[in-house]
């Protein structure tokens, strides 16, 4: 069963932005997309990139990880490109 865990606040992560937060030794990434909050792993999967350090596309709903240029879909995780 999963556990709620409060890490922010709605004013903690502005408008079309994003941030990391630590939580039990992960650093976990909230993304606001125009309202709409969704939560990652902050670490690129393919290397040990924090992906709030790359370039996020709110309209797109898309991180990319600033090492090597890897795109993931937000909402669900999924790595779009290599």
């Amino acid at each position: 069963m999963s556990t709620f865990v409060k890490i922010a606040t709605l004013s903690d992560i502005p408008q079309n932005g994003m941030r990391a937060f630590e939580h039990a030794g992960r650093r976990i990434a909230v993304f606001n997309a125009a309202g709409n909050y969704y939560a990652t792993d902050d670490t690129c999967s393919h290397d040990d990139a924090s992906l709030t350090e790359g370039w996020y596309e709110p309209e797109d709903e898309t991180i990319e990880c600033p090492m090597h240029g890897s795109r993931f879909n937000i909402k669900t995780g999924q790595a779009l490109s290599l």
